[in-house]
C-alpha cells in the first residue's frame, strides 16, 4: 500500500519534501522528487510578467575543446572502467582525485571547462563539477566556467550533462544574469521535462542562496507553474510554493485553490493544501469546502486518506469533529484520524508543517498495520 504523506522534504535546503512526481532521473542533482507512493506535502517563491513561450531549436555547444589530459590519467581512467561494470565506489576516488588536483591547480580554469564537454560518463562529469564546487578556489565564480555552464545546460545532445550543469548553475555565488535568462528559457521550453524540473529546482536553490531575491523569483516560479502543461513541473512547483507558502501573492493562492478542484492526483492536493493552509480565511474555506465534500463521496480508502490530509492542512482545529468521526475503528483511516487528533490538539500555534512532520515520525515509528479489505477464503 502506498505510504502516506511522510515528511515535509524539500531538498533545497531546509528539510522539506520537496513533493513530487517519480523519482526522476537525475534532476537537479541530489534534489530527488518525491515518490508519490511515499507522499508528504511541500513548499517555495517568484515575481515576473509571463513571457509569451519561444521553442528554439535544439541547441548545442559551440566548437568542442581538445580533450585535457585530466581526463586520461590513471586514476580517472581506472574509476571510470569501475563504474561502467558497477563499481559505484570509485565515483567516490575520481571526486577525491579531483578536488586534490583542482585545490592544487585552481588555475587551470581552460582545462575543466574542456572537461565539460568531452567528458561523456555522467558520474565522472558529476564527481569533477562536485569537486570545483566544493575545492572553495573560486571556479564558480570564474567566467568561463559559467558561460560553459549555461552553454551545455542548453545542450540537448547529452541530457544528464544538462541536470548537472543546472546543478553546477544553482550553486554559483551569484545571481548571474546569463544563467538566471538561461534558467527561465529553459524551465519553459526545454523539450525534457525532466530538464525543465531540473530548472525550476535551480531556481529554488536560488531562492534559498539568495534569499533578497525570494519574491521576484516567486514571481517568475508561478508564471511557469501557470503556464506549464508539463505535470513533473507543476508538482514541483507544488512543493516549492507550499514550501514558501509565507510569500504566496494571494493571485498565485487564487490560482491553487482553482487548481485543487482540477487535481485528480490526491497527493497532488496534499502539496496545494500545505500551500495554502496559511491563505486568506475566503481561498482556504472555498478549498475546505471542496475537499471536505469530496471526501464524504470518495470510496478508496488511500484517497480518502489523502483527504483528510487535506483537512486537517486546510481546516487547522476546524478539522477535529470530522477527525473524531472518522477515529472508529481499525481501519488505516481511523489511525490516522486519531493520530492528528493528538497532533492537532497539542500544535499550538497552529503549524501543518509540524504536524505532518509528526505524523511521519509517527508512521515510521508505529507502521500502520495493513488490513484485509475481506477474509481470505
Amino acid at each position: 500500500m502506498k505510504k502516506l504523506w511522510p515528511v515535509v522534504l524539500l531538498v533545497a535546503a531546509a528539510a522539506i519534501v520537496i513533493f513530487l512526481m517519480r523519482s526522476p532521473q537525475k534532476t537537479v542533482e541530489d534534489r530527488s522528487i518525491v515518490d508519490k507512493t511515499n507522499a508528504a506535502p511541500v513548499i517555495a517563491k517568484s515575481n515576473a510578467p509571463a513571457q509569451p513561450a519561444i521553442v528554439p531549436a535544439p541547441k548545442v555547444a559551440s566548437v568542442k575543446p581538445a580533450r585535457p589530459a585530466l581526463l586520461d590519467g590513471d586514476i580517472i581512467k581506472a574509476a571510470r572502467a569501475a563504474i561502467e561494470k558497477g563499481d559505484m565506489e570509485a565515483v567516490s576516488r575520481a571526486y577525491e582525485f579531483f578536488l586534490a588536483y583542482i585545490k592544487e591547480h585552481p588555475e587551470n580554469i581552460d582545462e575543466y571547462v574542456a572537461a565539460f564537454s568531452n567528458e561523456a560518463n555522467e558520474h565522472i562529469l558529476r564527481a569533477l563539477t562536485r569537486a570545483m564546487a566544493d575545492a572553495e578556489a573560486g571556479l564558480l565564480e570564474n567566467e568561463k566556467v559559467m558561460k560553459s555552464a549555461v552553454e551545455l545546460a542548453k545542450d540537448t545532445s547529452f541530457e544528464q550533462r544538462q541536470h548537472i550543469m543546472l546543478h553546477l548553475m544553482s550553486q554559483f555565488p551569484q545571481m548571474n544574469e546569463e544563467a538566471h535568462q538561461a534558467l527561465l528559457e529553459l524551465s519553459r521550453n526545454d523539450p525534457n521535462s525532466q530538464v525543465k524540473t531540473s530548472a525550476v529546482a535551480a531556481l529554488a536553490d536560488w531562492m534559498d542562496k539568495f534569499p533578497e531575491q525570494t519574491g521576484p523569483l516567486l514571481g517568475q516560479l508561478g508564471e511557469i507553474f501557470k503556464n506549464t502543461k508539463d505535470e513533473d513541473v507543476r508538482v514541483f512547483a507544488y512543493q516549492v510554493l507550499a514550501l514558501h507558502k509565507e510569500s504566496l501573492t494571494r493571485d498565485l493562492q487564487v490560482v491553487l485553490g482553482e487548481r485543487l478542484k482540477l487535481e485528480t492526483e490526491s497527493f497532488n492536493g496534499n502539496l496545494i493544501a500545505a500551500a495554502l493552509s496559511i491563505a486568506p480565511d475566503d481561498i482556504r474555506l472555498e478549498a475546505i469546502n471542496y475537499v471536505q465534500s469530496r471526501f464524504g463521496k470518495e470510496k478508496d480508502e488511500e484517497t480518502r486518506r489523502n483527504l483528510l490530509a487535506q483537512i486537517v492542512a486546510l481546516g487547522r482545529q476546524d478539522s477535529l469533529p470530522l477527525l473524531t468521526t472518522c477515529s472508529k475503528g481499525d481501519s488505516l483511516l481511523a489511525q490516522d484520524a486519531r493520530d492528528y487528533i493528538a497532533l492537532v490538539s497539542s500544535n499550538q500555534p497552529y503549524d501543518v508543517e509540524q504536524i505532518f512532520q509528526q505524523k511521519s515520525v509517527r508512521d515510521g515509528q508505529n507502521p500502520p498495520k495493513e488490513v484485509d479489505p475481506a477474509p481470505h477464503p
